[in-house]
């Protein structure tokens, strides 16, 4: 780790180092003899290895925000926002990643299992994670050319679980880091179909594609996207276009199109007396029927339920 600075809070340890643009920080916070909560948080791009009590055991990794590529894998390695990674390590190994992202938030548990077998009872809930994960299916995993034993989830309650441990207040932040490490390990004891729900890593390439065409539909937002429109404008094959971006986002193109357009409409629902039939025509839609029918599916509520229910009261801003 090149120029590696500890800082000893007492409660907790942060390990420091440089990247070739910046810095990456891991706040460490020892729950047990056995567990640790890491907060990774990086600015900048670069290469780091991770080895020691950073890397021991099990590991269960979230990400928060930003995208890295695990180096140690020649193909599909890249690991993106709402990704959780749970992965096994050998002693004495060591872990290569490079930061693609100019930010990278993340969150790890690190479950020491040779402690915990001498430490806990067999029918501790830890050890059933530990179980769950890997002992029942090293087999399955051993022989995965791009898997290095890890498993990779998009699973959206599980994230939210994670994100939680970013927002505690300072003053019960110990307490409650416990408490929320066994919620998550309690929700990945009770996963069911773990090796049928998985979510591929994705290559470079991928990731790239389905960015790009995710800032073209931000960028034309008042359009009607087709798929053909994508093909012409990124010279790529339908097909792959749908992958990649189902892929990352866990949507489909045009499931993500409605989904941000209607986001978008009902900011502008609520915070102006615009026509609704006016903001439906900047969006793309003609029809006042199908854009209704597209925000009820989005928000729940037609779009003029949701100005009374959620839209600022004008009138307040009207001067004498």
């Amino acid at each position: 780790m090149k120029n590696l600075r500890i800082i000893d809070k007492g409660t907790y340890k942060i390990y420091k180092m440089d990247l070739e643009t910046g810095e990456v920080a891991f706040t460490v916070y020892d729950i047990s003899d056995f567990l640790k909560l890491i907060y990774k948080d990086a600015s900048g791009k670069g290469k780091i290895c991770l080895k020691g009590e950073l890397l021991e055991g099990l590991s269960i990794d979230f990400i928060q925000e930003g995208s890295l590529e695990d180096l140690r894998c020649k193909n599909e390695n890249c690991l993106v926002k709402d990704m959780t990674v749970i992965e096994k390590h050998i002693k004495g190994e060591q872990k290569k990643y490079a930061l693609t992202s100019n930010e990278y938030k993340g969150i790890s548990i690190i479950i020491d299992y040779e402690k915990l077998n001498k430490n806990v009872k067999k029918d501790s809930l830890i050890l059933d994670v530990v179980e769950k994960f890997f002992n029942h299916h090293e087999d399955n995993l051993e022989n995965q050319d791009n898997s290095y034993n890890k498993l990779c989830y998009r699973d959206m309650a599980l994230a939210q679980k994670f994100r939680e441990l970013y927002k505690i207040p300072e003053s019960i932040k110990e307490d409650y880091i416990k408490i929320k490490v066994l919620e998550i390990l309690l929700y990945l004891r009770g996963m069911e179909n773990v090796l049928n729900t998985l979510a591929a890593p994705y290559t470079p390439q991928q990731l790239v594609l389905a960015k790009s065409v995710e800032q073209y539909l931000l960028e034309n937002m008042d359009k009607r996207v087709t798929l053909d429109m994508l093909v012409e404008r990124f010279k790529v094959s339908g097909s792959n276009i749908k992958k990649a971006f189902k892929n990352v986002y866990g949507i489909s193109v045009y499931a993500y199109i409605r989904r941000e357009k209607m986001e978008a409409a009902a900011v502008r629902i609520c915070e102006s007396d615009e026509n609704i039939l006016s903001i439906a025509g900047d969006f793309g839609y003609d029809n006042g029927s199908k854009f209704a029918k597209a925000f009820r599916e989005i928000k729940g509520m037609s779009p003029t339920d949701y100005r009374l229910k959620y839209g600022y009261n004008m009138d307040f801003f009207i001067k004498d």
